[in-house]
């Protein structure tokens, strides 16, 4: 077995239980097979033929645990153990499945019609034996219901365990009781939080929106679910995830990764009874915003600028509510992003050389990942002028360059305007790009020696 151990500072170490019966409901729940904190394991000397459920749970410093990631596997058989499984034969493993001795030939005249007899081939043992009804037996029997009223009676019979035509729920009860109704499929409302579960994403027809490589907290209320639930899990491209029940909710959280994609995103919800319903969504994850600038025709990422995210009022946005910082400077990959309430901001870039972009950003999706073009900023023209005119260079070659250096202050009006009244849209809205999930510790597989 192979799982991803959560990126937590305070992570020590993972358990992992198991259970042949149903999945472990808990650290305790089960058979512990791994208590440490590596990556792999074996579990060895398990049955053939069995299937083995597990359940792998997290936990920090202090001894408290994460909800548990799940997975299971049926053992292969082995041939030479002197079981015939499912799956072996006398052709495959003759050691397990010895062939049967053939039945022994057909005797006819022993009064029984044994396999290979016909009524042809020995009349005596195989000849037709003729019942005929009887009347008056009060059983209405094969071509008797014209010829023998006494035991027919016209029209449906009630109590005779069939619903005959003529017969319904009030005139014959016993045998027309009405169905039981269908067991009600258990519903639930599925809630994601983020930014310390300060903010609930909204779902745009069951698609949720997700930045990448940040924690997601995934619940489910209690008073939401239909009847006594007694596991919620959690299913995500291929891995299934346990979450953890509280006083009024199901939650997990985990880590959302960086790589672009989408996914089905599912919840399998089972009340008192075994009765379970499983509830289709999906899972879109959104790339960073990026800060760039441009160096000899291409795009590259500006290391170090400063990104400040202004609330409605031009006041610095409160951050620190909701787990994040802003203002934000940026590394080399030039990336930022933030989960914020649904509203209109300012989204402000600075950088030493540079025009200050100041650009509008309506979070619709409760993320602000605006891409920034940084125009870098032209010498003061009057500085440039007196350099050319106190140069060595003809007046020829003056004339050209101070021209040049107008149409350089020029170029930088023309990229100024074009960026913050051309380009830059009053609102900008966030762009979907999706990505798997991975939680912060997911079983990847599992096999039995």
């Amino acid at each position: 077995m192979t799982w991803l151990n959560p990126p937590d500072v305070d992570f020590s170490g993972v358990r992992i239980v198991r259970r042949t019966d149903r999945l472990p409901s808990g650290p305790s729940d089960g058979t512990v097979v791994y208590d440490s904190s590596d990556v792999s394991t074996i579990d060895s000397g398990l049955s053939a033929g069995v299937t083995y459920r597990y359940a792998a749970f997290a936990y920090d410093t202090s001894g408290n645990f994460a909800s548990g990631a799940v997975a299971q596997v049926t053992t292969r058989t082995v041939c030479g153990d002197r079981v015939c499984m499912v799956g072996e034969d006398a052709a495959s493993c003759p050691a397990d499945c010895s062939i049967e001795e053939p039945p022994p030939e057909a005797v006819c005249g022993n009064t029984v019609c044994e396999t290979g007899e016909t009524q042809s081939s020995c009349p005596v043992d195989c000849g037709i034996i003729e019942i005929l009804p009887i009347c008056g037996n009060s059983m209405c029997e094969f071509n008797e219901d014209r010829t023998c009223p006494a035991d027919c009676i016209a029209g449906p019979i009630c109590g005779n365990a069939v619903c005959e035509d003529d017969e319904d729920e009030d005139s014959c009860p016993t045998d027309c009781a009405a169905l039981p109704p269908e067991p009600e499929l258990p519903g639930a409302e599925l809630v994601l939080m983020v930014g310390n579960r300060s903010i609930i994403l909204k779902d745009n027809n069951g698609v949720y929106e997700v930045l990448a490589g940040r924690v997601l907290n995934v619940s489910v209320p209690i008073s939401s679910i239909v009847g006594n639930p007694t596991s919620v899990l959690l299913e995500f491209s291929g891995s299934t995830y346990m979450l953890t029940r509280g006083e009024t909710e199901y939650t997990t959280d985990i880590l959302t990764p960086s790589i672009s994609g989408r996914i089905p995103l599912s919840l399998v919800v089972t009340v008192s009874g075994g009765t379970q319903n499983r509830l289709a969504y999906a899972a879109s994850i959104i790339g960073d915003g990026v800060i760039l600038t441009s160096v000899d025709g291409n795009s590259v990422p500006v290391d170090g600028a400063v990104v400040t995210l202004l609330d409605e009022n031009g006041n610095v946005w409160n951050s620190g509510a909701h787990g994040q910082q802003n203002p934000l400077q940026v590394g080399a990959s030039g990336t930022f992003a933030w989960y914020v309430p649904i509203g209109t901001y300012t989204l402000r870039t600075t950088y030493s050389g540079y025009h200050t972009d100041n650009r509008r950003a309506h979070a619709a999706n409760n993320i602000v990942n605006s891409s920034v073009n940084l125009i870098k900023l032209p010498p003061p023209i009057e500085e440039e002028i007196q350099q050319i005119l106190s140069s060595d260079s003809s007046v020829a070659e003056k004339t050209i360059k101070v021209t040049e250096a107008f149409g350089e202050q020029a170029g930088y009006a023309v990229d100024v305007a074009r960026e913050e009244f051309f380009d830059n849209k009053d609102v900008e809205d966030a762009q979907n790009i999706a990505a798997p999930v991975v939680a912060a510790t997911t079983i990847a597989t599992a096999g039995a020696a």
